[in-house]
């Protein structure tokens, strides 16, 4: 695959464009709606009881306090600062068994959520992690979609968006290596650091 069709690939799917760029006409939209709402945090009032309406920084661990827990797996927070060995203890504590999902209570776009298998997969994380983090039992469904959902005061809500996330899959023919059937689909090709 020639260098110029995977520029072309990533210049044509946003999927791999920097969120910078993404959230671009936002940044309009959000200087917009500031003057015309006198307030540079005006979006506050969409989601009242989570940290800036939702709009950034916002905590998983503190909106999942907000919602009934059988809605939502079995969650912990994992201070920054706690140890490996108190940090397992809260993970035992708790009845999270491996394989779970890490992630960063404050994150963007999934960056470093993983799939933790085992203690030492757990411990490599914990070093890494410089921020506070969740850890959450592994749902283990196959589809896994984003719902966005819009209620309004004194009217019944809606859902106005689903979104499903496709995953990679590779299925082997018999010949080539994961590499080898990797480099031949343009959107795993521009996964392969990742991977």
């Amino acid at each position: 695959m020639t260098k110029f069709k995977l520029f072309l690939h990533k210049l044509t799917n946003w999927e791999y464009w920097p969120y910078q760029v993404i959230y671009f006409p936002i940044y309009f939209q959000y200087l917009f709606y500031a003057a015309k709402t006198r307030s540079f945090f005006y979006f506050n009032a969409s989601n009242p009881t989570i940290k800036n309406g939702g709009f950034f920084m916002e905590s998983k661990k503190e909106i999942y306090d907000l919602i009934p827990p059988a809605y939502y797996p079995k969650t912990i927070l994992i201070n920054s600062d706690e140890d490996f060995e108190t940090s397992v203890e809260k993970i035992n504590s708790e009845n999270i068994k491996f394989p779970f999902i890490a992630k960063p209570d404050i994150g963007l776009r999934g960056t470093a959520v993983k799939k933790i298998h085992n203690i030492v997969e757990l411990e490599t994380y914990l070093k890494k992690a410089k921020f506070n983090i969740i850890i959450q039992d592994l749902i283990p469904y196959e589809n896994e979609i984003g719902l966005f959902y819009v209620k309004l005061p004194n009217q019944p809500g809606k859902i106005t968006g689903i979104v499903s996330k496709e995953f990679m899959i590779v299925t082997g023919n018999g010949k080539n290596t994961i590499r080898e059937l990797l480099h031949q689909d343009k959107r795993y090709l521009l996964q392969l650091d990742t991977l």
